[in-house]
């Protein structure tokens, strides 16, 4: 039976984590006695939904234990070694206290769970709540048992069109809003964190020795669109969104490439929104895109990285070389219209993600005894 009496902890570190549980604590926040613990970045997200939290720096896992005195537990799955969401788990195992953790998009699954030393599950709560089948197979296939795991869908998926989705005929608005020209097609890259290092087995390459994923990717990005300006005549504009961990003189080698802007402090859902097609790896932001009607494409440099693709729209395309990504910037440029309405859409395995979510927090057991 629900516990309407229920003291719940809940911690976000990750930007993506946030995305998955702000939602869920909006909602959550009417029905039990929460308190909201965050990194910076995740109170960055839990702004757009009104809620602020306490300063995860401010205390340990077990300080804040021990001032809360939570019935239940629930955090992100954030890849750093040391993070609170981490800490929280072992903890409150010690404790007893019931934890769930949620994967918030399809990636570094053993990562999420494993310790400095690559010890898979070490840091493994009572219950896993995840998106989808694929992540269910994924989290199978790492050793986490199915009785562990419930498929609750994504709570941010769930609330994007309501929140975030723009009124259809509001495209050239958002163009003038954002100091963009609306006569002209807009190409947003999406950059994402950097540290991931080119491998043997790129299908993508560099002509400037570019050894930084996302650098080797926007610049085979921008090279595409200069050919297909210099062969069309057509004046394109592009903007890259930087991730919110990027700094902008990361980005200096490229001042003097194709015209660039680049944003940081832009709001990415009006973005994603006005952007004839959004290009960018395996980031939220480009399923959001999708989920919101844009024309999506994810430049997939190695084979093994497929798997990071979530099942989503017929609107998102895996681009795996840059003849491919020429190819496909083209028909979209070629077949969209600057006068396009937006829409809002969504898939239905998100519908009720919110509550399902909720749900498994109110019962105020573990999925399964430990």
């Amino acid at each position: 039976m629900p516990k309407p009496n229920l003291t719940v902890l809940l911690s976000a570190h990750d930007p993506g984590a946030a995305n998955f549980l702000a939602p869920v604590a909006k909602k959550l926040s009417e029905q039990v006695k929460l308190t909201i613990v965050l990194s910076p970045l995740a109170q960055s997200v839990f702004d757009r939904y009104g809620l602020k939290g306490l300063c995860a720096q401010d205390q340990s896992a077990l300080g804040w234990l021990e001032q809360v005195k939570p019935d239940y537990v629930v955090t992100g799955t954030s890849e750093g070694i040391d993070t609170l969401d981490r800490q929280l788990v072992l903890e409150a195992k010690l404790k007893a206290i019931p934890v769930m953790s949620v994967v918030d998009f399809w990636s570094q699954y053993a990562k999420r769970f494993s310790d400095a030393e690559g010890t898979q599950l070490a840091y493994l709560p009572d219950t896993v709540c995840v998106v989808d089948e694929q992540m269910r197979a994924a989290l199978s296939e790492i050793g986490i048992s199915d009785s562990q795991i419930a498929i609750t869908g994504h709570p941010h998926l769930e609330q994007l069109p309501q929140r975030f989705g723009q009124t259809p005929g509001k495209r050239a608005e958002l163009f003038e809003k954002l100091g963009f020209d609306r006569h002209f097609p807009l190409i947003c890259f999406v950059s994402e964190t950097f540290g991931w290092n080119v491998q043997s087995d790129y299908r993508f390459h560099s002509n400037s020795g570019y050894q930084e994923r996302t650098l080797l990717l926007l610049e085979n990005c921008l090279q595409a669109v200069a050919d297909i300006a210099d062969e069309s005549g057509m004046l394109l504009q592009v903007v890259n969104k930087l991730h919110p961990k990027n700094k902008m003189q990361e980005f200096f080698a490229f001042e003097s490439a194709y015209p660039l802007v680049h944003a940081q402090d832009i709001d990415p859902y009006q973005l994603i929104q006005a952007a004839d097609v959004v290009v960018g790896m395996t980031s939220m932001l480009l399923l959001e895109a999708a989920c919101l009607g844009t024309e999506t494409l994810s430049l997939v440099p190695r084979e093994a990285e497929e798997k990071m693709i979530p099942n989503a729209k017929d609107n998102w395309r895996v681009v795996r070389s840059s003849k491919e990504l020429k190819e496909e910037l083209k028909r979209v440029l070629n077949t969209q219209s600057t006068e396009q309405s937006l829409r809002k859409d969504l898939p239905e395995a998100h519908l009720g993600a919110t509550d399902r979510v909720i749900h498994h927090i109110m019962q105020g057991e573990r999925v399964v005894s430990c």
